[in-house]
């Protein structure tokens, strides 16, 4: 007797490599009625669970049938778990389980720190695949492998030392990271600094990227690919042998002017590595233009453009049957596997939980209440405001509903407009059209999550690092604790706050999580995050937290959400969980052993 379990859809390809492994008057129980239906002495069982699973395999050897390699990934640690190992086939022929690299077969940087094996796997993969997307949960060290793959390609002569490898990411990310990581781990690598120069500097600088004479990055900020286009458009051969993108969601929008910038300038070199830990912030449909970047031969297989993508493996969602109007779309049934089994070649994907050993995370929500009067204008704007819209948008008008609420008047045009307003009402102040005493735009309704805010600075034990939203929010808390640094990415002395912070000398600091998402290292200043306003955005939700949960914090880390009852406050939260496990599954998908 032979036991078949196949993880559907059975492949007509996988039916020759599974014939062989049988023989005729065998007899067989497998999960899948199709097989069950396709060959004699074949009986369909039910699907079994984990358990099952494990006890069939400690007494006999099972057959396990994937349609591609995404599938059999997710199923790789349990397959590891058989006690008597696995007949496993994938597509159309046997595999075995993918080679482990050992810690001595590591790479070794020139300060004598030893990759992970982990690293070294991105490195082999980036490689020999020569373009590819690192879909790599943050804190795992991306950045170093990466800078061990550039290290590798110099030293082998596969990019010449006459061209510098082109790093686009982030302005923080640009201006510091990569530099400062350099230093860190002692590669003879000199980097070139493309952001906010002036223009003599920016040709001067221009100038020593067409001489370099040694391996060089140069880092620059998408909002610099313009003047890197102008200024190497002309020039007839490219200017660069690699390109890394530090933050490949940054271009998940197909029809914006860095994306198709970033696809002249690259669409033609050796390699291309794609970095992110949130490929799919929002949904499935941001990928198209991430993997077109990666490699543009993607298009025949995922549609040669992201209209034709869309309608391949999605349809409407949320539509206005009035005017036909779309307003979001939803994978067509088995389209999620399909898009896995299409990118599969191009991404490596890694996830934290057990290649490194970070300190738990714990989420908390502290709830707080609005006074009467802001109960009463929050009731006000969420029922017959949102009511005037309703009706504006239905006799097909086009207009604004003006708001009167005492303190303030608002001029509302649509109900994003409206959610942003109940959200600012929620942390306790509005914006509006007048100009206060005070010289603000915005009135004070509440101040209930200020004083939450206090209790919480006042008692914690670790230096906290706030997150705001709104200008609003930042004045107010400065006003409540005169202490607190802020950290202006923008500001000249930015190096120096984040230096001050990772020694401890910062009780409190203030940040916008949009201007600290990506590459910001600030986990040894502290272990404690309060988001006084919330994000409604996944990406930005999950980058401002790894600001301090990733790999290096030794202390357990405390997030901690102020939630304002009975508002917006409370619909954010299950709104980004939602988007993340969307997320989770692209990354589980695609998970490597």
């Amino acid at each position: 007797m032979t036991i078949v379990i196949v993880r559907p859809p059975l492949q007509q390809t996988s039916i020759s490599p599974l014939k062989s492994k049988l023989r005729d008057d065998e007899l067989v129980y497998t999960n899948s009625k199709r097989l069950a239906t396709l060959r004699p002495n074949t009986n369909q069982v039910g699907e079994p669970n984990r358990e099952q699973l494990l006890k069939v395999a400690s007494q006999q050897k099972l057959i396990m049938v994937y349609p591609n390699t995404a599938v059999f990934n997710r199923d790789l640690n349990l397959l590891r778990e058989f006690a008597i190992e696995p007949i496993m086939i994938v597509g159309d022929k046997e595999v075995s389980f993918p080679k482990q690299i050992n810690q001595k077969d590591c790479l070794t940087t020139p300060s004598g720190a030893q990759l992970r094996p982990y690293q070294q796997q991105l490195v082999d993969f980036a490689i020999e695949t020569k373009r590819s997307a690192l879909f790599v949960d943050m804190g795992l060290g991306k950045t170093l492998a990466t800078l061990a793959t550039i290290n590798e390609l110099f030293s082998t002569n596969r990019i010449s030392y006459h061209k510098p490898v082109l790093i686009v990411g982030p302005k923080m990310v640009a201006l510091d990271t990569w530099s400062r990581e350099v230093e860190k781990w002692g590669y003879d690598i000199d980097v070139l600094v493309n952001v906010g120069l002036a223009k003599k500097k920016r040709d001067q600088l221009f100038e020593q990227v067409r001489n370099v004479q040694k391996p060089t990055i140069l880092t620059t900020n998408p909002e610099q690919l313009s003047n890197i286009l102008s200024a190497f458009g002309g020039d007839g051969e490219s200017p660069f042998d690699m390109v890394v993108v530090d933050e490949l969601s940054m271009f998940k929008s197909h029809n914006s002017q860095r994306f198709e910038k970033l696809q002249w300038l690259t669409h033609d070199v050796p390699y291309f590595i794609g970095l992110t830990g949130t490929p799919a912030p929002n949904s499935l449909l941001d990928i198209w233009s991430e993997l077109v970047l990666v490699d543009p031969q993607i298009k025949y297989r995922l549609g040669d453009n992201f209209f034709k993508y869309r309608g391949y493996y999605f349809e409407p969602d949320m539509m206005d049957r009035r005017t036909g109007q779309i307003y979001s779309w939803k994978l067509q049934r088995g389209a999620e596997d399909a898009i896995y089994e299409k990118i599969e070649p191009y991404v490596i994907s890694m996830r934290g939980n057990g290649l490194i050993d970070i300190p738990d995370v714990t989420y908390t929500n502290e709830y707080v209440e609005m006074n009467k009067k802001a109960t009463a204008v929050y009731k006000y704007l969420d029922s017959e405001i949102r009511k005037q819209l309703q009706e504006l948008e239905a006799s097909g008008e086009r207009g604004a509903i003006s708001a009167q609420t005492g303190d303030a008047e608002l001029v509302i045009s649509n109900k994003a407009i409206l959610k942003s307003k109940l959200i600012q009402l929620a942390t306790g102040a509005m914006y509006d059209n007048e100009c206060h005493d005070d010289g603000n735009n915005f009135a004070v309704f509440h101040d209930a999550k200020i004083q939450k805010l206090k209790e919480l600075v006042e008692v914690s034990t670790s230096p906290v690092l706030i997150y705001y939203n709104f200008i609003s929010d930042l004045e107010r808390i400065k006003s409540a604790i005169p202490e607190a640094v802020l950290l202006d990415t923008k500001s000249k002395s930015v190096k120096d706050i984040i230096k001050q912070w990772n020694d401890g000398k910062i009780p409190v600091m203030l940040a916008n999580p949009r201007s600290v998402g990506h590459g910001l290292n600030l986990q040894d200043g502290g272990h404690t995050i309060i988001w006084f306003s919330l994000t409604w955005f996944n990406e930005v939700y999950r980058q401002a937290n790894k600001r301090l949960h990733r790999s290096g914090q030794k202390h357990p880390v405390q997030i901690i959400h102020i939630v304002t009852r009975n508002t917006a406050d409370e619909e954010v939260l299950p709104r980004i969980n939602g988007k993340e496990e969307g997320q989770q599954d692209l990354l589980d998908a695609l998970q490597s052993e």
